[in-house]
C-alpha cells in the first residue's frame, strides 16, 4: 500500500509503502484506520496484490537485472521464483537488487 502524506507533516513528494499480506493484524489495522470509510482522508493510493503467476515474477526479476546489463540462468530464476516469499514484489526487487551487486552469479547457487 501507498499512503498519502497529505496532513501528516511529511513532506508532500514522499510515499510511505506498507508491505503486508492481507491475512496479517497489520493490513486489518491499517484499513480499519486509514482508509476512506473511517477518516475523512482517504490515505490508502494502491494496495498491490501478490504475483500469483511465475511467469510474472521472472519478468520482474529479469526487468529489474536488465537496467544493470545482469542475467541469470533459467534454473536461478526458476528457483527465485518460485520460494514461498516470491509472490510479493518487494521481495522480488530485493533479491534483484541483493543480485546486482553480487559479482559472481554461479556462486549464488
Amino acid at each position: 500500500a501507498v499512503v498519502s502524506t497529505q496532513s501528516t507533516g511529511i513532506p508532500e513528494k514522499c510515499r510511505i509503502i506498507i508491505t503486508c499480506t492481507k491475512s496479517s493484524k497489520h493490513y486489518a489495522y491499517f484499513t480499519e484506520n486509514y482508509s476512506s470509510k473511517n477518516s475523512e482522508q482517504n490515505y490508502v493510493e494502491h494496495v498491490m496484490e501478490g504475483i500469483s503467476d511465475v511467469e510474472q515474477r521472472k519478468v520482474v526479476v529479469q526487468k529489474h537485472l536488465e537496467t544493470y546489463c545482469k542475467h541469470l540462468d533459467p534454473q536461478q530464476l526458476h528457483t527465485i521464483c518460485n520460494t514461498s516469499l516470491s509472490h510479493n514484489p518487494m521481495y522480488l526487487v530485493a533479491v534483484a537488487n541483493e543480485l546486482r551487486v553480487f559479482g559472481i552469479y554461479e556462486e549464488v547457487d
